[in-house]
């Protein structure tokens, strides 16, 4: 029976037994019986007004809050390019290699244990020098003084069969010249009595610039790595390449095969230079160390510009011919490296990724959730093997889609559209 029938009937039950309700009740059992009656046929008042229950716009009940909005997505969150990754790796010491802001396409050997770097050591003194004293591409900078105890020194250094470069006191070199020069032993510790007031102050502050860059198998003896004391690993210089190579000087000193300065001319050791798009970044080699390179090369991939930035270090042979084992192994490793770079698509064009629910401007109760979608290919540059985690970030009124990888870096962002 219909609700309004009900009402109807307790209205007339109501007449009919006024009059005697009246006389034996005093008036009193009228407004009982009809608080009863309206209560239990849901006419009178209760908890919710009939404003409160009634449906509201996009169908939230009036009064209620509407949910929030959800995001979520709709594909895996995790994305892993297919294939498998062969890189010609050195048969001895250690290597790694990997694309600056992406990651390690991988390494070999055993790289959580540090070796000798010899002269690669210098790598950190001149990222520092320039830290403190940044020049611009062709700019000299300031002039420093070789001291008297500095110039006096040099025969004892020839003694150690340093690499050296011949200084007198009171002589002066820009800072261009002294980092050009910065491959020879006893100028690297000029530079870095010049920055930091003694080769004892630069050398902590060398530790403390490799602890801030996550080389956790680093250490720093001395501003040139003469006496083998310098360690490192691949792994960790890699994180070094990638963080020198982002100054144009650097970039640029790294790259010069020669140069002229007072007292004549001086050549880069990186036979590699000019060959497979090698561009920086140093050389190293003693009896204790081997052959050893730190390098950066570029390329090309669906005519995208890539940077790739690699480390060989130990590589047998003796005096003569260590650097050109390093560099064979090298340029096998860089070659190898080039050929498995490709452009991947991680997510297709108009792909659905994403749903919207719970937004009133959007989606409502009974209704499906909004379905969400990339207006554009999402790709980048990657390799067999790369894992690339999905999230969604923004907001409901602009939600995009974000690739990230291993390390958190973000290496793509599309914004999603609707539909």
């Amino acid at each position: 029976m219909a609700a309004g029938e009900l009402v109807q009937r307790g209205r007339d039950y109501l007449a009919e037994r006024r009059s005697a309700r009246i006389a034996a009740a005093g008036g009193v059992g009228v407004v009982v019986t009809a608080i009863v009656l309206a209560t239990t046929l849901g006419s009178g008042p209760t908890a919710s007004s009939a404003t409160d229950s009634a449906p509201g716009p996009h169908g939230h009940p009036r009064g209620a809050a509407p949910s929030a909005p959800r995001l979520s997505l709709t594909v895996p969150d995790s994305f892993t390019v297919p294939g498998s990754l062969a890189l010609a790796w050195p048969a001895a010491g250690q290597a790694a290699i990997g694309v600056p802001g992406v990651g390690l396409l991988g390494s070999s050997g055993p790289v959580d244990t540090p070796k000798s770097i010899a002269s690669v050591t210098k790598t950190m003194t001149a990222y520092l020098i320039l830290k403190d004293h940044p020049l611009a591409p062709g700019q000299s900078g300031p002039a420093l003084t070789v001291s008297a105890a500095q110039a006096a020194a040099l025969p004892e250094e020839e003694a150690l069969h340093q690499s050296l470069v011949p200084v007198r006191a009171g002589e002066r070199f820009t800072e261009r010249q002294a980092l050009m020069l910065a491959s020879a032993d006893n100028m690297a510790g000029i530079l870095a009595s010049w920055d930091a007031g003694s080769e004892t102050r630069f050398v902590a502050r060398m530790n403390a610039a490799a602890a801030s860059l996550g080389m956790a198998h680093t250490h720093f003896s001395q501003p040139s790595g003469y006496l083998g004391t310098s360690v490192s690993t691949a792994t960790d210089l890699v994180k070094l390449g990638e963080a020198a190579i982002t100054d144009p000087f650097f970039a640029d000193l790294v790259d010069e095969t020669s140069a002229v300065i007072p007292g004549g001319a001086i050549r880069n050791y990186n036979a590699l230079l000019g060959q497979d798009g090698v561009d920086g970044i140093k050389t190293g080699s003693t009896y204790w160390a081997g052959g050893c390179l730190l390098f950066s090369a570029h390329t090309r991939v669906a005519g995208h510009e890539v940077t790739l930035v690699g480390a060989v270090l130990g590589q047998p042979g003796n005096i003569s011919t260590m650097l050109p084992s390093v560099f064979a192994a090298t340029a096998r490793l860089l070659r190898s490296a080039d050929h498995a770079l490709e452009q991947v698509t991680v997510v297709g064009r108009g792909r659905t990724v994403a749903e919207l629910a719970g937004n009133p401007g959007l989606s409502g109760a009974g209704h499906t959730p909004e379905l969400l979608s990339a207006p554009r290919a999402v790709t980048l540059v990657g390799w067999p093997g790369l894992r690339l985690t999905l999230r969604l970030t923004g907001s409901a009124t602009s939600p995009a889609l974000q690739a990230l990888t291993s390390a958190g870096r973000t290496v793509a962002t599309t914004p999603l559209v609707s539909g």
